[in-house]
Protein backbone atom coordinates (compact mmCIF):
# COMPACT_ATOMS: atom_id res chain seq x y z
CA UNK A 1 0.00 0.00 0.00
CA UNK A 2 1.41 3.39 -0.95
CA UNK A 3 1.94 6.08 1.65
CA UNK A 4 -0.61 8.33 -0.08
CA UNK A 5 -3.21 5.55 -0.22
CA UNK A 6 -2.77 4.83 3.49
CA UNK A 7 -3.05 8.54 4.31
CA UNK A 8 -6.20 8.83 2.19
CA UNK A 9 -7.79 5.77 3.80
CA UNK A 10 -7.23 7.29 7.26
CA UNK A 11 -8.37 10.78 6.31
CA UNK A 12 -11.42 9.94 4.22
CA UNK A 13 -12.94 7.99 7.12
CA UNK A 14 -14.72 11.14 8.35
CA UNK A 15 -16.74 11.44 5.14
CA UNK A 16 -20.21 9.79 4.95
CA UNK A 17 -19.04 7.55 2.09
CA UNK A 18 -15.28 7.17 2.60
CA UNK A 19 -14.79 4.52 -0.09
CA UNK A 20 -16.33 6.73 -2.79
CA UNK A 21 -14.26 9.74 -1.64
CA UNK A 22 -11.12 7.59 -1.69
CA UNK A 23 -11.87 6.41 -5.24
CA UNK A 24 -12.61 9.91 -6.53
CA UNK A 25 -9.58 11.54 -4.96
CA UNK A 26 -7.12 8.79 -5.95
CA UNK A 27 -8.39 8.72 -9.54
CA UNK A 28 -8.18 12.51 -9.83
CA UNK A 29 -4.64 12.59 -8.45
CA UNK A 30 -3.49 9.81 -10.78
CA UNK A 31 -5.02 11.59 -13.77
CA UNK A 32 -3.54 14.97 -12.74
CA UNK A 33 -0.25 14.43 -10.88
CA UNK A 34 0.30 18.20 -10.64
CA UNK A 35 -2.35 18.20 -7.90
CA UNK A 36 -1.98 17.14 -4.27
CA UNK A 37 -4.34 16.65 -1.36
CA UNK A 38 -4.20 18.24 2.10
CA UNK A 39 -6.38 18.34 5.17
CA UNK A 40 -8.05 21.49 6.38
CA UNK A 41 -7.67 22.03 10.13
CA UNK A 42 -11.00 21.63 11.91
CA UNK A 43 -12.92 24.81 12.55
CA UNK A 44 -11.20 26.98 9.95
CA UNK A 45 -13.31 26.21 6.92
CA UNK A 46 -16.42 24.55 5.58
CA UNK A 47 -14.04 22.14 3.86
CA UNK A 48 -12.76 18.84 5.18
CA UNK A 49 -10.07 18.27 2.55
CA UNK A 50 -8.45 20.30 -0.24
CA UNK A 51 -6.87 19.41 -3.53
CA UNK A 52 -4.49 22.04 -4.83
CA UNK A 53 -1.84 22.50 -7.45
CA UNK A 54 -2.00 23.47 -11.09
CA UNK A 55 -4.02 22.52 -14.15
CA UNK A 56 -2.27 22.69 -17.55
CA UNK A 57 -4.19 25.00 -19.88
CA UNK A 58 -3.26 25.57 -23.51
CA UNK A 59 -4.13 29.04 -24.76
CA UNK A 60 -3.02 30.24 -28.22
CA UNK A 61 -0.51 27.40 -28.44
CA UNK A 62 1.15 28.10 -25.09
CA UNK A 63 0.69 25.99 -21.96
CA UNK A 64 -0.06 27.82 -18.74
CA UNK A 65 -0.21 26.16 -15.33
CA UNK A 66 -3.25 27.64 -13.63
CA UNK A 67 -3.03 27.42 -9.82
CA UNK A 68 -6.24 25.96 -8.42
CA UNK A 69 -7.78 24.74 -5.20
CA UNK A 70 -10.71 22.36 -4.77
CA UNK A 71 -12.30 22.29 -1.34
CA UNK A 72 -14.13 19.07 -0.54
CA UNK A 73 -16.97 19.75 1.90
CA UNK A 74 -17.73 17.32 4.74
CA UNK A 75 -20.68 15.92 2.76
CA UNK A 76 -18.59 15.24 -0.37
CA UNK A 77 -19.37 13.57 -2.79
CA UNK A 78 -23.05 14.20 -2.13
CA UNK A 79 -22.22 17.92 -2.34
CA UNK A 80 -19.96 19.32 -5.03
CA UNK A 81 -16.47 20.60 -4.33
CA UNK A 82 -15.88 24.33 -4.31
CA UNK A 83 -13.32 25.39 -6.89
CA UNK A 84 -11.02 28.41 -6.86
CA UNK A 85 -8.25 29.88 -8.95
CA UNK A 86 -5.44 30.75 -6.50
CA UNK A 87 -3.01 33.07 -8.27
CA UNK A 88 0.56 33.52 -7.11
CA UNK A 89 1.71 36.96 -5.94
CA UNK A 90 2.89 37.74 -9.47
CA UNK A 91 -0.47 36.86 -11.04
CA UNK A 92 -3.87 38.47 -11.05
CA UNK A 93 -7.32 37.04 -11.69
CA UNK A 94 -9.24 38.11 -14.74
CA UNK A 95 -12.92 37.51 -14.01
CA UNK A 96 -15.05 36.05 -16.73
CA UNK A 97 -17.75 33.55 -17.53
CA UNK A 98 -16.39 30.85 -15.18
CA UNK A 99 -14.31 32.76 -12.60
CA UNK A 100 -15.26 35.80 -10.53
CA UNK A 101 -12.82 38.49 -9.38
CA UNK A 102 -12.12 36.65 -6.11
CA UNK A 103 -11.13 33.46 -7.94
CA UNK A 104 -14.29 31.45 -7.23
CA UNK A 105 -15.01 29.10 -10.12
CA UNK A 106 -18.51 28.62 -11.51
CA UNK A 107 -19.10 25.89 -14.06
CA UNK A 108 -22.13 23.84 -15.16
CA UNK A 109 -20.30 20.65 -14.12
CA UNK A 110 -20.17 21.91 -10.54
CA UNK A 111 -23.80 23.08 -10.65
CA UNK A 112 -24.99 19.68 -11.90
CA UNK A 113 -22.72 17.60 -9.61
CA UNK A 114 -24.20 14.16 -8.92
CA UNK A 115 -23.20 10.75 -7.62
CA UNK A 116 -21.67 9.84 -10.98
CA UNK A 117 -19.56 12.99 -11.21
CA UNK A 118 -15.80 12.65 -10.88
CA UNK A 119 -12.97 14.97 -9.97
CA UNK A 120 -11.12 13.99 -13.15
CA UNK A 121 -14.05 15.08 -15.30
CA UNK A 122 -14.31 18.32 -13.31
CA UNK A 123 -10.61 19.02 -13.88
CA UNK A 124 -11.00 18.30 -17.61
CA UNK A 125 -14.05 20.60 -17.86
CA UNK A 126 -12.15 23.44 -16.21
CA UNK A 127 -9.11 22.94 -18.46
CA UNK A 128 -11.42 23.17 -21.48
CA UNK A 129 -13.18 26.29 -20.12
CA UNK A 130 -9.92 27.99 -19.14
CA UNK A 131 -8.45 27.21 -22.59
CA UNK A 132 -11.22 29.33 -24.13
CA UNK A 133 -11.15 32.07 -21.49
CA UNK A 134 -8.13 32.01 -19.18
CA UNK A 135 -8.75 33.32 -15.69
Amino acid sequence: MSVLHGWLVRNTAKFPNPQRVLELVEAGLVQFPSLQVTLVPDGTSDSAMCINGTLPVVFHGNTFNIPVEFSLPPMFPEHSPMAYVRPTAAMMIRGGKHVDGSGRVFHPYLASWSWGSTLGELFECLIAAFSLEPP
